[in-house]
């Protein structure tokens, strides 16, 4: 379907950010890691799932929240959990700092970081212990330059082994000229923005046609004295009234199978001023119901979907497997050595593999 992934907001609070900064203001957005019903916080990007925790109430008293690096040291490269787009000041006065407990710690370099565009110069909390208990450190310094005076964060470790983990993160801006040449990101947190949970937008199942949104930001009253107001297609014939509180489930019941766009609207009970408008193009499709007896885990990436032993004799055999997501499938052909007639084929289509290679095929539910 076109613009399956096109979205016009309309924000009609401000969305700017302060032109000075207050004393001992966050620069840094969701230093404690909050993470209220998502996987892992906001605003932050880890370099890998794998190597990366969250905690929820592992930090500091065993109530805040924290992100450790972890491993074995099989890890040639970095581990890292960053986050990007901070407007500092060259030559102004800052202070970076945070609660690190490590565990068996062995890096090559690393630590809590500043670091400008390309991370041409970084400076920071880099020289820890292989093992202590929660510990705050601080670290005041002078910045250095940076293009568009942008710079990032980084926890990130080079070769490592063991485990760092980190909690309230903070960078504040020192001196008078830091705070007032430094632009706060709060405002990004205040945008009011209405984000679609579950399912995929163009996969949302017959079977269970419901739409989960859950709201984002600040508004200039309390929340129970705004209310969202869901439509579908262009006359509106399908219209839905929500609360903003927690997750917001819209059944679209009565839809049949086919492309529409759904339009939501947060707007004050009493005066009805519109607050933020958004569209999105959905698709309500008819998912097939799917065994997955025949399918194999292989780890937590990789799943078997068909192994089956070829018969003798030299003629064409089918056989019928099932993907349960869209991705990557690898074909290959095992055992003896093939013959120059050897063809395999993925829906009477061109060949993927022949007597000279193997090949991938990205194919999706219905193959």
């Amino acid at each position: 379907m076109k613009n399956l992934f096109s979205l016009w907001t309309r924000a009609l609070l401000a969305s700017g950010g302060q032109a000075v900064v207050e004393a001992g203001e966050n620069l840094i957005l969701n230093g404690a890691f909050e993470a209220e019903q998502i996987e892992f916080p906001e605003f932050w990007s880890a370099s890998s799932t794998k190597n990366v925790v969250f905690l929820r109430t592992g930090g500091p008293e065993g109530k805040k929240a924290a992100i450790g690096l972890t491993s074995d040291g099989s890890v040639f490269g970095t581990v890292s959990v960053r986050q990007q787009g901070m407007t500092l000041l060259a030559g102004g006065t800052y202070k970076l700092s945070g609660s690190i407990k490590t565990k068996g710690f062995k890096s090559r370099g690393g630590g809590l970081i500043i670091h400008n565009a390309g991370w041409v110069n970084a400076v920071g909390i880099t020289t820890l212990p292989s093992d202590s208990d929660w510990q705050l450190y601080e670290k005041t310094f002078k910045l250095f330059p940076s293009k568009d005076r942008t710079c990032g964060v980084a926890m990130d470790a080079s070769r490592l082994s063991g485990e760092a983990y980190f909690a309230d993160v903070k960078l504040e801006a020192i001196s008078e000229d830091a705070r007032k040449g430094s632009r706060s990101q709060l405002a990004i947190t205040r945008t009011p923005r209405l984000i679609p949970v579950e399912p995929l937008l163009n996969k949302i199942p017959l079977a269970n046609p419901q739409l989960t949104f859950k709201f984002f930001g600040a508004l200039p009253e309390k929340m129970e004295m705004y209310e969202c107001s869901v439509t579908v297609g262009d006359e509106g014939a399908f219209s839905k009234t929500l609360s903003l509180e927690g997750r917001m489930p819209v059944k679209l019941d009565g839809l049949p199978c086919g492309d529409y766009s759904l339009r939501a609207a947060v707007r004050h009970r009493k005066t009805r001023s519109v607050v933020l408008e958004v569209a999105y193009p959905i698709s309500i499709v008819n998912l097939p119901q799917i065994d997955r007896s025949n399918i194999k885990p292989l780890n937590n990436l990789v799943s078997e979907l068909l192994h089956q032993p070829i018969a003798s004799p030299r003629k064409p055999q089918t056989f019928r497997s099932v993907a349960p997501r869209d991705g990557w499938v690898f074909v290959a052909v095992t055992g003896a050595s093939p013959s120059q007639e050897l063809k395999v084929l993925l829906d009477d289509r061109d060949p993927i593999i022949t007597a000279a290679r193997t090949g991938w095929k990205r194919f999706g539910r219905s193959a």
